[in-house]
């Protein structure tokens, strides 16, 4: 059918594109739906459901603005303490959802309303209702300001979110905990077909135990005590929508998409872990058939930062030297792949830092083992002269003095004096070492 659809056919079906949030982990949706934006892939569907992050994913996408909003999650969230468990100690939010769209969205990567509304596919944000007890797709919005509230109450995660967004009778909230696909809503508003953008490596979930659906209770109690009594109430849960899933795939209604390796955590704030997960998500859509059209995408393969070579040239300052791996015989061809004065700069500290490096351990080698040299005077290994004492005579300071000999040497017998004399009396050559030798 998506094929048929990429050609121009038309059909009778209405398909919806799901798109799953959860927190910082929207930055895998936000890699897949910049990855069907390349492809040209709005026109594949009639409709665009998202919930909480994935409605804020849906937005860009359908602006064509998904490779602006990506670089939201590991360069603007991060640095604007987007995450901040300090303001949630002190009564506030844990999830800074206002700054994010009054600020971001709004002035530092501005979404575009008039190419979002004039697009192919609707747009539908999830939230669920405090007041109806049920999960609601908000119209397609007629002005910005329409479109930013119900961002804003499709975000509003329930405890870590701050209040819930209250509209006349209504209150909304983040369906997280009723419908964190949002697949069961678009089916009852009459989609045929589902694509699935998921968060997770698989869309799998399990049960919560009777210890977890307490304190949950207790939460969402003290945050709302509407929600709490819908926990109760609502015979669904995700487990329910996972199996939902399974059972459309295995009919071919949908199309369930979700990356590989590790999962990004709703908290997550280090930007390279976001930045994996962004790509895992384009990946993912990438080696779908059914969504490339069958023709296989050469992923950008990596190229490792080259080593820096130490060179052993003197260059006048300002000069361009060719680096070790030039053909001489390039001619002016070869002048963009010559190194500047800087690189070699870099290259002489590496050089320096390896030539330390190899006298230091040479020097502490010697220290090691010159204890034992120094020693005069023994019966047992031979007198050693004044240069054999100190082999190194001119950055040392020789001087003599008496030491009373070991005491294991004392306990074996093996010493000149008498029995009754409790210690013997042994001459050592003691060596002072300057300051010159401890730099080297």
């Amino acid at each position: 059918m998506l094929a048929r659809r990429r050609a121009g056919h038309p059909d009778p079906y209405k398909v919806a594109l799901c798109i799953e949030g959860g927190g910082m982990r929207g930055v895998v949706s936000a890699g897949m739906v910049a990855a069907l934006q390349e492809l040209g892939g709005a026109r594949l569907f009639d409709h665009v459901y998202g919930s909480s992050a994935g409605a804020l994913n849906g937005a860009y996408f359908l602006a064509g603005q998904a490779e602006q909003g990506l670089p939201i999650y590991f360069e603007d969230l991060p640095e604007r303490r987007f995450v901040c468990w300090r303001r949630y100690l002190r009564g506030g939010p844990l999830l800074h959802l206002d700054d994010l769209i009054d600020e971001v969205m709004t002035h530092v990567r501005p979404l575009d309303f008039e190419a979002l509304h004039a697009s192919r596919p609707t747009f539908h944000a999830l939230a669920y209702d405090l007041a109806g007890q049920h999960v609601v797709a908000m119209p397609d919005p007629q002005d910005r300001e329409g479109l930013f509230e119900r961002l804003r109450a499709s975000c509003r995660v329930p405890v870590f979110g701050g209040p819930p967004v209250v509209q006349g009778e209504h209150a909304w909230c983040d369906p997280l905990l009723h419908e964190p696909i949002p697949c069961r809503t678009p089916l009852a508003l009459g989609a045929t077909h589902l694509v699935v953008l998921s968060t997770r490596p698989t869309p799998a979930f399990s049960r919560a135990g009777v210890m977890q659906r307490s304190f949950e209770e207790r939460l969402l109690t003290r945050w709302d005590p509407r929600l709490a009594a819908s926990m109760v109430t609502d015979g669904t849960s995700p487990f329910d929508d996972a199996t939902l899933l399974a059972e459309l795939t295995d009919t071919g209604r949908a199309l369930v998409i979700s990356p590989s390796g590790p999962m990004v955590g709703r908290l997550e704030t280090d930007p390279e872990a976001l930045r994996a997960g962004a790509q895992r998500g384009r990946d993912a859509v990438l080696a779908c058939d059914a969504l490339t059209g069958g023709v296989p995408t050469v992923p950008a393969v990596a190229v490792p930062a080259a080593r820096p070579q130490p060179s052993t040239d003197v260059v006048p300052a300002g000069a361009v030297v060719a680096s070790p791996g030039d053909d001489a015989d390039a001619g002016d061809d070869a002048a963009a792949a010559r190194r500047p004065l800087p690189q070699l700069a870099l290259d002489g500290v590496a050089w320096c830092r390896e030539s330390t490096r190899r006298h230091g351990a040479g020097a502490t080698a010697l220290v090691r083992r010159f204890p034992r040299r120094r020693r005069a005077g023994d019966p047992a290994e031979g007198t050693l002269g004044l240069r054999d004492a100190a082999p190194f005579p001119a950055l040392a300071t020789e001087a003599t003095g008496e030491v009373t000999g070991p005491a294991w040497r004392r306990a074996a017998g093996m010493t000149d004096e008498p029995a009754d004399v409790t210690g013997r009396t042994g001459r050592f050559q003691t060596s002072v070492w300057s300051h010159r030798v401890r730099s080297r």
